[in-house]
């Protein structure tokens, strides 16, 4: 006859226990502080741009207005993309959303367009671009930078405020708002770009890092 010595035994299941979740926290801990974290952010000095179309030295230019993407962290973000969640117009003191329909994804800068919106990884500490507005040269309208076939009759001039997200298969989501004052026709003292302080905020906006347009590229 086996006799079980009860108290032990419920010692070492407990004890067992506990351990299974220490582990369970401490790799849960490991998990969290190394998966990939993304931000985005206006910069001024790298947001403005101006390039032609094309290659070709007679293709048009365009001017671009780009946001940064920060992978934070040193392990590879996978699947990166970048959403355009809604497109708000300033009407008295309030914002109106007028697009999109559903969810838009923005264009990497620099791609190509049959490569520009598919998800990419981004390296530990690296930092990528995305075009979220374009104009040609001249224009007193601006565009989306958003895939091809979506309809676009382009934007006037006005006040828009911007929901982004960012994401990455194996990273978390941000979001952030920004706001356009657009007053062109296309001049670099027409355009101001804004960090809205208050997500979805009240009645009128606040904002901070108020940055005056600086042309980069030729001129």
């Amino acid at each position: 006859m086996v006799i079980v010595n009860w108290p032990d035994a419920m010692a070492n299941i407990i004890g067992s226990i506990v351990g299974g979740l220490l582990v369970a926290i401490l790799l849960a801990i490991f998990y969290v502080l190394n998966n990939p974290k993304l931000n985005l952010v206006f910069k001024e000095r790298v947001a403005f741009a101006l390039h032609r179309v094309s290659r070709s030295p007679k293709a048009p230019y365009r001017l671009y207005i780009r946001l940064n993407i920060y992978n934070t962290r040193n392990t590879i973000a996978h699947g990166c993309k970048v959403l355009l969640l809604r497109l708000e117009q300033k009407a008295g003191k309030r914002f109106v959303k007028i697009y999109p329909p559903v969810h838009q994804t923005l264009k990497w800068s620099f791609e190509q367009e049959s490569e520009g919106y598919q998800g990419l990884e981004m390296p530990g500490r690296t930092r990528r671009q995305v075009d979220v507005v374009y104009a040609p040269k001249g224009s007193d309208k601006f565009f989306l930078a958003v895939p091809r076939g979506r309809e676009q009759k382009g934007f006037p001039n006005g006040v828009y405020r911007f929901t982004v997200q960012a994401f990455g298969a194996n990273a978390g989501t941000v979001t952030k708002q920004f706001i356009l004052d657009w007053m062109g026709p296309f001049e670099p003292e027409n355009i101001r770009m804004y960090k809205s302080r208050w997500f979805h905020g009240p009645k009128d906006y606040v904002t901070d890092l108020f940055s005056k347009f600086t042309l980069m590229g030729p001129r």
